[in-house]
């Protein structure tokens, strides 16, 4: 005061920057099913691996029928999820220098996109999605409860039927942390394990399958696994189905809370998520 800086309009950078944090990105390489209705959807599968052709002596019946085993693996249904809701006075709606509708649908749909990722991945299933870290089978399990070893990861590359690891779909999936810790890995020879991506758009791989880092997984504590714990998974992600219901739905609601001079906004988005091969994938489980 006194020094003309009453003189001097208020005024603020004119751009708002939003706090980020990474989440899971099952559906980049999952199967996505979009559907206009939300109806019970049963996977029907059939196995038939353990019926082989037979010899056949000259003039000799063929028998009865041999029939192969089919089934419905699982049953993908439309369960609704909310962002929750955002309120706001209808004095920042008008005087805010920032379209908050637009914002808030933005952030409305981030913070789905974080629930899909946990559903996605961990999701219990029965009364929610069933995420694909549930899904999978154990196809190994550590040796010793806080170290992953090199041997380990061939092991549970390997505990994947050959005829599940040629798709295009077929890779890895950790957390950040254990991004960190493999890229330290080494051979017999002392060659890197972990090999970068050499070209803009090529994946990183590991032992020639490529890499997706889901931060909804179980992250490592102090740099190292922790025991009884799923950091690990190896499959074919074409095997797992996210179910989208119609699109997400916005809703401004300016009326019903007119009461307080306010008006609310809130998304919805009805999906589920579970497999139609379990053998088609599996995790490292830490001893």
């Amino acid at each position: 005061g006194g020094a003309g800086q009453e003189t001097i309009p208020t005024g603020f950078l004119n751009e708002l920057e939003a706090v980020t944090l990474a989440y899971a990105s099952v559906r980049n390489v999952a199967r996505i099913l979009r559907t206009a209705t939300g109806n019970a959807m049963p996977m029907p599968t059939v196995d038939d691996t353990g019926n082989t052709g037979a010899l056949l002596a000259e003039a000799t019946t063929i028998g009865t029928s041999v029939d192969p085993t089919f089934a419905a693996a699982a049953t993908l249904h439309a369960y609704k999820y909310t962002s929750q809701p955002v309120f706001c006075s209808s004095e920042i709606l008008r005087d805010s220098a920032f379209n908050l509708a637009s914002e808030i649908a933005m952030m409305l749909g981030e913070r789905l996109g974080r629930r899909e990722a946990i559903e996605t991945t961990t999701g219990a299933g029965t009364t929610r999605c069933k995420g694909v870290v549930t899904c999978a089978g154990t196809g190994v399990t550590s040796g010793a409860a806080t170290v992953i070893t090199s041997d380990e990861l061939i092991d549970l590359y390997h505990s994947l039927d050959p005829s599940n690891r040629g798709g295009a779909s077929v890779g890895w999936m950790f957390h950040d942390t254990c991004l960190k810790y493999f890229r330290k890995l080494k051979d017999a020879d002392g060659q890197y394990l972990w090999q970068p991506g050499l070209m803009a758009g090529e994946p990183d791989t590991l032992y020639g399958k490529p890499v997706t880092i889901n931060q909804s997984m179980e992250p490592l504590v102090s740099n190292l696994p922790v025991t009884a714990k799923k950091h690990v998974l190896f499959g074919d992600y074409s095997k797992f189905i996210i179910r989208l219901v119609g699109n997400d739905r916005f809703f401004r609601l300016d009326e019903r809370y007119r009461d307080t001079d306010q008006t609310a906004f809130i998304c919805f988005r009805e999906m589920d998520s579970n497999t139609n091969k379990v053998s088609a994938l599996k995790v490292l489980l830490q001893a």
